[in-house]
């Protein structure tokens, strides 16, 4: 029996695919005004392609619950619009880019459930935009860069079941 599709719509600026058991690896072309990327609950593997940071409107992306592996691109970055970056419950790995905090506009950071190690940037908490920082379940070691002012300005902010991390007690 075939899978059901249970939400698929697409639009010139807007692709929404989540749910639908999709297989294989990322698409590398888009159209470059695309504003909003939902892949999420499919069984899309491999990395993400370095090409969807050329989609300088892209708002939302959110990959989340696939089986995508490997490093975030470093040029991430050029992703000069993107309010929300969702990447959770995959098999992604490696540090977090230092770049990522310097995307001016985003507001949602979900890298939560993956295999990310390394120490946190100190620079997510210089972040002006964000309100919502989920980094549970990783490899996260070291001291946690967060003081109470940064965590008090988060609507969320989950950061457990990284065991190697602490905090320290001057700055929170």
């Amino acid at each position: 029996m075939g899978s059901e599709v249970r939400v698929v719509t697409a639009s010139p600026l807007q692709w929404h695919t989540y749910n639908t058991n999709l297989t294989g690896f990322i698409p590398k072309h888009w159209n470059p005004k695309l504003t909003h990327m939902y892949f999420s609950n499919n069984k899309l593997n491999g990395t993400i392609p370095t090409s969807l940071t050329l989609l300088e409107s892209l708002k939302f992306l959110n990959l989340s619950s696939n089986q995508l592996t490997g490093e975030i691109p470093t040029s991430f970055a050029d992703l000069i619009s993107l309010q929300n970056l969702s990447l959770s419950s995959n098999s992604r790995s490696g540090l977090i880019p230092r770049s990522i905090p310097t995307i001016p506009k985003l507001t949602h950071l979900d890298l939560s459930s993956n295999q990310f190690n390394g120490t946190i940037p100190r620079s997510i908490s210089e972040m002006k935009s964000l309100k919502y920082l989920n980094l549970v379940h990783n490899n996260f070691h070291g001291v946690m860069p967060f003081n109470a002012s940064f965590i008090s300005k988060l609507d969320v902010f989950k950061i457990s079941g990284n065991d190697n991390l602490c905090y320290n007690h001057s700055i929170v």
